[in-house]
């Protein structure tokens, strides 16, 4: 074993991550989705819908998903189903059996815990009597489920009636399925029209590209009990990233093995040369495809060039006659010019890139690749500080159920700008957006009016400026609340742009720390309201 050689605690790169690993990483968006999924399960406003995660196998859906768990609140109750079922009775009884476990007296009720064939609508009827006895009990269940493209078309629509269930208030049951991108396909097949029509937040885990690999290498050994210098050369690790073509799983194994060789044969460092005998060994096949295309430019840079002056010359050369005799003939051998003289060069063909999947998110919702540059600030370090919190690990805040929508890192223009008589914020145009646009205008004209020693609520502030979510909130908010006293600040501090949204007018804070108590139960639990001076909001 290596451990010893390199100075670790612990093995750095498991094959299967068990449920006890602690260690996550952060980067390539994942701390950022995590993020969201906490905020939206917690912090909601409304019915949020079903969630789904699709990457990949090996992609690190399930390690997400553990990261998940044990960083919910304590009064959310998740059931994590992850071996296949093939009926629809046996996928209620495995609810069933999870929900009975920490539910005292229940024992005896409804079906018992080994039956398997009992009746489709016994079955339900008892998960629902149960589901409104957690709720009563002030439990939030969060169904997860692994490996959703598994599932029957039957199971997937019970899943939608499960969703559907609720009380006067609330929906009884959250749902996060995780699958593969054949999970994709599968909601946009017809008798998925109404399941699909429920999923509101989708997120898709993205393989890593070659600094992403390099990050997460370093941060494993790290973790592991590494301190000194990076084990793994460049070369290496831009051979782990073309193989392993980013996914978590293959980079374990190909970075596990690495070690091992280089440990066996006494050296400091894992260079190339043991990463391509870690191959040989795994039997991982991989090619030069679209996701390590940069990499292998950069180790194959002379070849490359050398192609591309052999294509540029044949491109001259075709041009010159194209000017003489503009044939059909002449335009389709121009077409084929740069796979004819890649191979001359002996230079791999890049093999096309996959059919794109589907969008699982409704119309209304951004897609995940977002139309315009988010903030800067899409990273955590949120100003609201939610009602709750599990263990240590804060909850998001509203701008991080953006990565349903963004789960790209983009640079973003902050400055709030008046172009052609039209606002926009963090280069997003706010126009047609009737309720955001009234209440920023409003909210404008108060600054410039109102005594900055007078009190007002802060509610919460938010670095997701897509205004189509505030919009959203907006509608939802002049249900609850009287929205000529509602006040959606725009801020600019350097580089960063967001939304601040408080709440009335106050002589002083004593008030205004009483009418706290008179906000919506909504608002007092999803946000955390304080007095804040308008002098303060300027700054």
């Amino acid at each position: 074993m290596y451990l010893s050689h390199f100075g670790l605690s612990e093995q750095p790169f498991p094959h299967q991550d068990p449920m006890g690993n602690d260690f996550f990483y952060g980067g390539a968006n994942r701390g950022l989705m995590l993020d969201a999924l906490i905020y939206v399960l917690t912090h909601g406003e409304g019915a949020e819908g079903i969630i789904t995660v699709t990457g990949e196998c090996g992609s690190g859906k399930t390690t997400l998903c553990h990261s998940l768990m044990k960083r919910l609140p304590a009064q959310m109750q998740t059931i994590y189903l992850t071996q296949p079922v093939s009926t629809l009775e046996e996928f209620l009884n495995l609810i069933s059996r999870q929900l009975k476990s920490d539910l005292a007296g229940l024992a005896g009720k409804g079906v018992e815990e080994n039956c398997t064939c009992a009746p489709r609508d016994a079955l339900a009827a008892e998960l629902q009597c149960l589901l409104n006895e957690k709720y009563a009990a002030g439990k939030r269940i969060v169904l997860l489920i692994d490996e959703t493209q598994e599932l029957s078309a039957e199971i997937l629509d019970e899943l939608r009636a499960l969703y559907e269930v609720e009380s006067p208030h609330h929906k009884l049951l959250q749902i996060v399925l995780l699958g593969q991108n054949e999970l994709g396909h599968t909601l946009t097949l017809p008798q998925m029209r109404k399941l699909k029509g429920c999923v509101t937040h989708h997120f898709e885990l993205k393989p890593f590209n070659r600094k992403a690999v390099e990050e997460y290498l370093i941060s494993r050994m790290r973790a592991a009990g590494h301190r000194g210098p990076v084990v793994f050369t460049p070369p290496a690790i831009k051979l782990i990233s073309m193989a392993s073509g980013g996914l978590i799983h293959s980079l374990n194994i190909l970075a596990d093995r690495s070690l091992e060789t280089a440990s066996s044969t006494g050296s400091p460092d894992v260079t190339a040369d043991h990463v391509k005998a870690a191959i040989k060994d795994s039997g991982i096949q991989y090619s030069f495809n679209w996701r390590n295309w940069s990499d292998w430019f950069d180790l194959n840079h002379r070849a490359v060039g050398a192609s591309a002056v052999i294509t540029v010359t044949v491109l001259g050369l075709l041009g010159w006659f194209a000017l003489r005799s503009p044939s059909a003939e002449v335009s389709s051998v121009v077409a084929s010019a740069p796979s004819e003289a890649a191979p001359s060069a002996q230079v791999p063909i890049m093999a096309p890139a996959p059919a794109p999947i589907p969008a699982l998110v409704p119309a209304p919702v951004p897609a995940p690749v977002p139309a315009y540059p988010p903030t800067a600030a899409s990273m955590p370090g949120n100003t609201p500080s939610p009602a709750s919190t599990a263990g240590s690990s804060p909850h998001a805040s509203p701008e991080t159920a953006a990565a349903t929508r963004n789960t790209q890192d983009q640079p973003a223009t902050a400055a709030m700008q008046q172009r052609s008589g039209k606002s926009y914020i963090g280069g997003v145009k706010l126009e047609g957006y009737a309720l955001l646009e009234q209440r920023v205008e409003a909210t404008t004209k108060s600054m410039a009016t109102v005594d900055k020693n007078q009190y007002t609520i802060q509610l919460f502030s938010t670095d997701n400026v897509q205004p189509d979510r505030m919009e959203r909130f907006l509608v939802r908010a002049q249900k609850l609340v009287d929205l000529s006293d509602l006040y959606v600040h725009t801020v600019n501090d350097g580089e960063k742009a967001k939304f601040r949204v408080t709440y009335g007018i106050y002589p002083d804070r004593n008030q205004a720390a009483a009418a706290i108590n008179e906000l919506p139960q909504k608002y007092q639990s999803s946000f955390h309201p304080e007095p804040s001076t308008w002098g303060d909001l300027s700054r």
